[in-house]
């Protein structure tokens, strides 16, 4: 409303005429707002109204008349309410918003949350959001509250979200906020091993790992980088593996052969697509051996001559065979197969071979011997063989005569003698005239000689070294084939300068008395040179450092040289440290030197510490403060320094025990402070204490002296009762004035600090006694009553006579005696409890209580069991009432006890009562369920169909109730080819056997439904008619499905002589084989889908003899093309959703599948639609999930046609069609006590643990929703809950759909829905479902009421 406009109009009539009936109006107050015409009444507006500054004015407007002598008026007041309107836009702060995604990133995660206002009223304030730029892919939505939520993993590695919030009024206004959100993020291995060990023989294409890596898209591809073998790179196009870029799958890509690389090094990478972050590692592939190899021996023919005179087991031969592979694959064993006339000769496991009998040449002069070398391989052994060829000669009778050595030849050779020299020449001859001698020299002159064999020329090897070997004993052999002549040749090795001087140390470390005379030794020092003669004779001087030489040297031994102080040292020159640095020469004519150093320490002289006085009295007060000193001591009588400069230092060098730490002092200065506090009872009025003075650099230099310490006691301690709290107890008949206690204080100060008197604190109680002021002896001052009271408490206080005076107080408590006149009473009698049978043996399990109203003994009560338990199951603690187990319960024995309970106080005589207590034992889940049988067996067709019923398990539980409830499955085995029904145990066939193995093993378990869940297992042996060869596959080929018939397959002659035919395993004659080559063809169209693998039994028989045949193995596999387009389960989904749906919710999942496989049947899904609507309200995942992601409004948009398509991931995509018409309902919002727009319900269901297939959650009533419960139209809906629950849309009660492995204290989140039918435009409410699951006995409902907690006790 603008300025000039009437607001409204007031009208007062008069009754009187003339003047005194005429009215005039004027305003009263607001008058900076508003005017009124003074004759007509009208309200105008003469300023603009701001609603938000002030929302109503209390006009107030005054009629007055135009009398001239008597004026009367009269006034009203109006409320002037000022409407709304949309003035002011949304206000957001902050108005820049950064968020980083963290790992693992899931549809529906939180981003930020917006914080946005509008100052405008509740019509024209309530605000939307829409995401107007920077969206990339949709990846990101809004919920109704201003939420950026996840919905689809981000495909960009950050976002600049433009976010417009729009106020409701009309027109609207809106604001802009600007959210920055980073996707990417650095990516790792998770499972990188140590090792992945492969064996050689593995078929190409096995899978031999998966890598798997984290990061906070999962957005993930992985590459081979480069191989590396044997230390070489072999680069990324040498393909031994190949890897799977999405899934991370490693697989073999060529033959492997260990003999030829036994490691691989694969270099790998993972990159983030979103981000471009990248992470490289290393797998260690280690190939293990096969025994694939044959043993090779060195030489395919071996000679050796023998003189027919050699001894038996003589070794005349070593073969030797060598086997590429490794462990018991490559260990080689031998034997003679043939030639080996009368086991002439043997052969070890080295391959050597000895004579095993005499030798006659004249009876057989050669032998050809046939070794065969054996692997150890475990699965089969390879032999290898070689021949060997043994010649018999006659014996030789002359030995070799060596003839330019004596017996003992003695050679001198230098130790730097070159490799190399030759240093002596051999020369033998032989009376037999043979002419082939040959040389040789024993083993261990091997290390540093070498002769030639033909020659006689002996050669330096190794170079000498003297002083780790002098001389060098040369055997020399001359052999004949038969004889051999031996002479020993001595080398003296000669010394050359070599080696340097040694000293025993790098640094010597000596000190002197700054006092010392000239001689006086300093220290020896020690140098070796292991040389010879004059190479290790040493001189030694020294070289630097000696300033003034003040020290010269004096050689001991030829090792040892001391050092002595050659002049006086002056006390003006004299350095505090020397450094000299000694030098050693040898004396050979290139000498050899070494250097060491000496560090010399000079001492100086150091004074006597003194004190004044032997012993000091000093008087401290008992509450001297810590820290204070009281003390300083001074040693410094004969010249020794404190402070700077100083050479002493202080010690308390000895005190009395128990003030050893009450003292502290200075160590540079000698004052002595106190560190605790005096206690005089404790370190008594006089000790004393010890105090030496040390020099510091001469220990040996001390003085002593005592100090005496006099404490003077001030009153300072508190006198103490004996006790805290005295208890007395007097019979109620006890008479006035007589005594009956004392009490006793105590003070440890001394004199008047410690004299004590007495007085009884005034109370109600305390009247009734007295207390002597000296003695502290209590009586009674007036009769008492127990019937009035049972007990008295007083306080006593006693004082001293310090000054201040200090107290103490303590408590008394008289205790009043009764007489026994009361019987016990049962807190309930006759009642029931509950006990679980897995109770602990001395568990308690109950409490009896029982009261009596009497003291002492009279009111003690004992309790005990005196009927109803004869085979003493439980146990009564007579005086605390505890039950317990004395011996375990068993519900499937016994399940219920009633025992007779006996009260009984101790008075005289004694009272009692009795109580009945019925115990009911409850079931524990203590049996598991068991199998009819441990074992089943049992037959089945290859041929049969899927869904057959194969036969029924059946178990047994001895418990009861839902311990005694148990289902079925299937825990190991074939799990994808057989099914057991979890409820009735039926075991189905699931898949075609045509390709399966001839038998399967499954075991089965069977799970009750108590807690904890108890199970056992049975085995399930399947045989599967008709039988397969069990024998492996000879030949594995692969074919496409696209190959036309003459395609060749394979080929599996091994020779020409044979026909083939495919006798079994030829499905509908799909393929062929040439019965002369062996080649296998494809003879008409295959389809994969129709047969996957083909197992083929071929038969060879031999042309020239039928009679021969061998079977062999052929496996065809059929390579999937994409000849098939994904189908959708409908041709039309219909589906309705509720306005208002939360963003991110699952609506529906649209399913299509493709028989195909592999990336051929990798299906993704997309939304077709040109409709902007489609595209900004609806999104659909790769797993065919429909998903809200928009706010949907009924009255905006109340209905929406989508088209789906399906397309698979082939190298030339086929795709599928389905169409989807979604029904927006709206929500009801006319309620005045709830707003379903603004706030949902929440529902709280609760599912036990042990929830089975079928177990019923719970039932959603229309009220839960704020709806009629007598609207019978009401349909209900549940979000897709990934197959866990089903709800039934009438009764709305939800049902676990299938068996889960559920833990203890998670939960379950999930939107509902209450629709109704009853008007033209269908409309309903939605709700947020949680389903917590809890352990029924672990749980307890809390009530929360005003009853007292013993009114409680009492009617237990």
């Amino acid at each position: 409303m603008f300025p000039g406009q009437s607001v409204f109009q007031v009208e007062a009539t008069d009754r009187d005429v003339g003047p005194d009936g005429e009215i005039v109006y004027s305003l009263q107050n607001y008058d900076d707002h508003f005017a009124v015409e003074s004759r007509t009444g009208i309200v105008i507006l003469i300023a603009s109204l701001d609603r938000e500054t002030l929302s109503q004015l209390n006009v107030t407007i005054v009629a007055k008349d135009m009398s001239g002598t008597a004026s009367k008026s009269t006034s009203i007041s109006v409320n002037v309410v000022v409407l709304d309107r949309n003035d002011n836009p949304p206000t957001c702060h902050p108005m820049y918003y950064a968020a980083k995604l963290s790992s693992p990133i899931h549809s529906g995660d939180l981003v930020v949350t917006l914080t946005c206002t509008d100052a405008d009223s509740p019509i024209n304030a309530k605000l939307s959001y829409l995401i107007i730029s920077g969206n990339t892919y949709n990846d990101f939505t809004l919920s109704l509250d201003g939420s950026v939520i996840v919905a689809r993993k981000p495909a960009s590695a950050d976002y600049h979200l433009q976010i417009n919030v729009i106020d409701s009024g009309n027109p609207s206004l809106s604001a802009e906020v600007l959210v920055f959100v980073q996707s990417g993020g650095n990516v790792s291995f998770v499972n990188i091993p140590h090792t992945v060990r492969i064996f050689e023989n593995v078929t190409i294409g096995s899978q031999i790992f998966q890598l798997q890596s984290l990061s906070v898209s999962q957005q993930i591809v992985y590459q081979i980088q480069n191989i590396s073998s044997n230390g070489n790179l072999m680069g990324s196009e040498a393909p031994y593996f190949k890897i799977d870029k999405l899934s991370g799958k490693l697989f073999v890509w060529r033959p492997l052969d260990r003999e030829i690389q036994d490691t691989f090094l694969v270099f790998i990478k993972a990159k983030e697509i979103v981000s471009s972050h990248e992470v490289e590692d290393v797998l260690y592939i280690d190939i293990q051996d096969v025994n694939d190899n044959t043993p090779l021996f060195t030489q395919s023919f071996y000679e050796v001559s023998v003189t027919e005179n050699i001894a038996r087991s003589s070794h005349i031969l070593t073969v030797k065979a060598n086997d590429l592979d490794i462990n018991e694959n490559g260990l080689v064993s031998y034997a003679i197969t043939t030639g080996n006339d009368q086991n002439t000769f043997t052969i070890d496991s080295q391959g050597r071979i000895f004579t095993n009998i005499a030798l006659d040449r004249e009876n057989k002069d050669i032998f050809a011997l046939i070794v065969t070398a054996t692997d150890g391989g475990s699965i089969k052994h390879n032999t290898g063989t070689t021949t060997v060829l043994i010649s018999i000669t006659d014996a030789d009778g002359y030995h070799p005569e060596l003839l330019n050595m004596g017996s003992n030849q003695v050679l001198h050779l230098k130790e730097d003698t070159p490799l190399g020299a030759k240093i002596f020449a051999m020369n033998a001859t032989d009376m037999d005239g043979n002419k082939q001698l040959r040389y040789s020299i024993s083993n261990k002159s091997q290390q540093h000689f070498l002769i030639d064999s033909i020659s006689g020329d002996i050669f330096l090897i190794r170079l000498l070294d003297r002083e780790q070997q002098r001389s060098h004993d040369i055997v020399v052999s001359a052999s004949s084939p038969q004889r051999t002549g031996t002479v020993t040749v001595t080398i003296s090795v000669l010394d050359v300068n070599d080696n340097q001087p040694t000293f025993s140390s790098n640094l010597y470390k000596f000190d002197i008395e700054e006092t010392s005379v000239i001689g006086t030794v300093v220290g020896v020092v020690t140098v070796n040179d292991v040389d010879d003669g004059q190479n290790g004779d040493v001189n030694l001087y020294i070289n630097k450092g000696n300033s003034n030489n003040y020290f010269d040297l004096r050689k001991l031994n030829s090792n040892a040289t001391e050092i002595f102080i050659r002049s006086m040292l002056s006390p003006s020159r004299m350095e505090t440290e020397y450094f000299l640095q000694l030098v050693a020469t040898d004396k050979s004519e290139i000498p050899r030197s070494a250097t060491a150093f000496v560090l010399i320490l000079v001492r100086p002289e150091h004074k006597q510490p003194m004190f004044p006085t032997d012993l000091e009295i000093i008087h401290i007060p008992e509450n001297v403060h810590i820290g204070r000193p009281v003390y300083d001591a001074d040693a410094t009588l004969l010249g020794a320094r404190e402070g700077i400069g100083r050479d002493i230092m202080y010690f308390i060098k000895h005190a009395d025990v128990y003030v050893q730490d009450m003292f502290f002092i200075d160590r540079e200065s000698g004052e002595l402070t106190v560190t605790r506090r005096f206690e005089t009872s404790k370190d008594g009025f006089t000790f004393m204490v010890e105090i030496e003075a040390q020099n510091i650099y001469d220990p040996e230099l001390t003085s002593e002296m005592t100090l005496q310490f006099e404490i003077d006691d001030v009153n300072d301690n508190s006198p103490i009762f004996s006790n805290s709290i005295y208890t007395y107890i007097i019979p109620e008949d006890t008479p006035a004035g007589k005594i009956f206690a004392t009490l006793s204080a105590s003070d440890i100060d001394k004199d008047q600090n410690s004299y004590l008197e007495y007085r009884l604190v005034e109370s109600e109680d305390s009247n009734d006694f007295s207390i002597d002021t000296f003695t502290g002896v209590l009586s009674l001052k007036n009769n008492v009553n127990y019937e009035i009271s049972k007990s008295y408490h007083f306080d006593a206080i006693v004082y001293d006579h310090g000054s201040p005076s200090l107290t103490a107080t303590t408590s008394i408590v008289v205790e009043i005696l009764d007489v026994n006149d009361n019987s016990p009473v049962f807190s309930i009698n006759d009642h029931i409890i509950y006990v679980r049978e897995n109770n602990n043996i001395d568990k308690v399990i109950h409490h009896i209580k029982a009261t009596d109203e009497d003291s002492g003994k009279n009111g003690e009560v004992s309790l005990k069991i005196i009927n109803g338990d004869q085979n003493g199951t439980f146990l009564l603690e007579s005086r605390t009432g505890e039950l317990r187990l004395v011996h375990k319960l068993d519900r499937e024995t016994r399940s219920e006890y009633k025992i007779v309970i006996e009260a009984r106080d101790q008075g005289t005589p004694s009272q009692s009562s009795n109580t009945t207590l019925n115990i009911i034992v409850k079931d524990l889940n203590d049996n598991a369920p068991m199998f009819s049988q441990s074992h089943y067996m049992t037959s089945v067709d290859r041929n049969v169909s899927t869904e057959t019923r194969l036969l029924t398990l059946s178990a047994n539980d001895a418990d009861e109730g839902m311990n005694a409830k148990y289902d079925f499955h299937i825990i190991n085995g074939s799990q994808e080819i057989f099914q057991i029904d979890p409820n009735l145990g039926h075991v189905y066939v699931l898949s075609d056997l045509q390709g399966f193995e001839n038998s399967a093993t499954l075991t089965v378990l069977v799970r009750d439904r108590g807690y904890p869940r108890l199970s056992s297992t049975a085995v399930i042996f399947i045989n599967i008619r008709p039988q397969r060869s069990a024998t492996k596959e000879d030949f594995t080929f692969s074919i496409s499905e696209f190959a036309v018939p003459n395609t060749l397959i394979g080929n599996i002659a091994s020779s020409s002589t044979s026909k083939y035919v495919i006798v079994s395993g030829n499905f509908k004659n799909k393929l062929r084989i040439n019965e002369i080559d062996g080649s296998i063809f494809v003879n008409e169209k295959l389809d994969r889908e129709e047969y996957p693998h083909y197992f083929l039994q071929v038969r060879a028989t031999l042309s020239s003899d039928p009679s021969l045949q061998k079977d062999v193995n052929v496996k065809v596999i059929i390579e999937d093309e994409n000849d098939n387009s994904p189908v959708f389960e409908k041709e039309m989904f219909n589906i309705s959703v509720l306005e208002h749906s939360p963003v991110g919710l699952t609506v529906a999942t649209i399913i299509a599948k493709d028989v195909d496989v592999g990336f051929n049947a990798n299906l993704t899904y997309e939304i077709v639609n040109n409709s902007k609507d489609a595209q900004y309200f609806w999104q659909i995942t790769n797993n065919g999930s429909l998903v809200v992601t928009q706010t949907i409004i009924h009255e905006r948009v109340d209905s929406f046609s989508l088209t789906v398509v399906a397309m698979d991931g082939g190298e030339r995509p086929r795709s599928g069609v389905t169409q989807v018409l979604i029904n927006v309902t709206d929500i009801i919002d006319d309620t005045s006590d709830h707003s379903a727009t603004q706030q949902p319900a929440v529902i709280n269901f609760e599912m036990p643990i042990y929830a089975y297939s079928g177990y019923e959650v719970g039932c959603l009533t229309p009220d839960m929703f704020y709806l009629s419960k007598t609207d019978t139209s009401i349909k209900f809906t549940m979000q897709k809950s990934e197959g866990r629950f089903d709800i039934n849309e009438n009764s709305g009660c939800i049902t676990l759909k299938a068996f889960l492995e559920i833990k203890r204290d998670t939960n379950f989140l999930y939107w509902v829905a209450a629709k109704t039918d009853a008007s033209e435009i269908s409309n309903g409410r939605m709700a947020l479902l949680r389903i917590d699951i809890l352990v029924p006995h672990k749980h307890v409902v809390v009530l929360t009421h005003s009853v007292p907690l013993d009114v409680l006790e009492i009617n237990r």
